[in-house]
């Protein structure tokens, strides 16, 4: 056998590809990689870190009411919508301003709280063009809530649930009931849709039947239908029911539910001709502090 015939070809031979040519193939590869996708992970940390002091210095702002916290605040939401201006960040910046729009509207401050009503709502708008996504459509509608604009929180809360993820798991039933209340809650206070948020209200009580927040929705729509005999003792339990869920009643969630569902059973009352009661309930929810203006209500 000739040997020249056996004699690996330079060109053909497996020895010819080197492992560390790979290697280097594998290097250029993760680092077109980090250069094409990763270079806004700095960005992205740098709009994080100024949301995380934004909302430090709002918390201190409605702890303290001090004018240079809320500065802060805005200074620092700027920032992060200056580093990385994504539907994320959008939303955290909707979530802070319509913390201060509704923390204003309960301190009487109708003006401004008007004002971050609707710089919250450009700002979950901006996110929302760029992302359609349940929890989005669930902090519009809670800013509409605040801004009365209740046919308007309807639809979004329409929108929640017809987006709601199947990833909720088994809190998805418990997110339906919530938001069955809301949309059923904004149609009363709107006073349109009555049917509509009647069926929301029983559907949301066949999965939370014991909640004091949906037995007070239920009873107020069936106020509002005609049919305060009914709602009567529905309000009797859900106060009931509120006192004995709420240790800290001194906590102003205990406060501003009791005086809403004080006022809707002063006015069954009223419609059932019990003057005095009704007085009793109505005087009392004030002195709670209902006010619609203020969003307690």
């Amino acid at each position: 056998m000739n040997d020249s015939a056996t004699e690996p070809n330079p060109q053909t031979s497996p020895q010819s590809y080197r492992p560390e040519r790979l290697w280097v193939v594998v290097v250029l590869c993760v680092a077109f990689s980090v250069f094409f996708y990763g270079r806004n992970w700095p960005k992205s940390l740098m709009a994080n870190r100024h949301m995380i002091l934004a909302e430090q210095a709002l918390d201190r702002h409605l702890t303290t009411g001090s004018e240079e916290d809320w500065q802060t605040a805005v200074t620092e939401l700027d920032k992060a919508v200056a580093r990385h201006p994504t539907h994320d960040i959008y939303s955290k910046k909707a979530l802070l301003l319509g913390e201060k729009c509704s923390t204003d509207r309960t301190n009487g401050k109708l003006a401004s709280a008007k004002e971050f009503g609707e710089a919250a709502l450009d700002a979950i708008n901006t996110a929302i063009s760029e992302k359609r996504v349940a929890v989005y459509y669930q902090t519009r509608a809670e800013i509409n809530l605040r801004l009365n604009r209740f046919k308007d929180a309807a639809a979004d809360t329409t929108l929640f649930i017809q987006t709601m993820p199947d990833s909720y798991g088994d809190f998805r039933d418990l997110q339906l009931a919530s938001a069955l209340n809301s949309r059923a809650y904004s149609r009363a206070l709107g006073e349109f849709e009555l049917d509509l948020a009647l069926k929301d209200i029983e559907t949301a009580l066949n999965i939370m039947p014991n909640e004091p927040s949906l037995l007070d929705t239920h009873a107020y729509l069936l106020y509002l239908t005609g049919a305060p005999e009914k709602a009567l003792p529905i309000l009797d339990d859900c106060i009931s029911r509120l006192e004995s869920q709420f240790k800290d009643q001194e906590s102003r969630v205990y406060i501003e539910s009791r005086a809403v569902m004080l006022h809707h059973r002063g006015l069954v009352y009223k419609a059932m001709g019990k003057e005095l009661a009704a007085q009793a309930d109505l005087e009392e929810a004030e002195k709670l502090g209902f006010s619609p203006e203020r969003g307690v209500h």
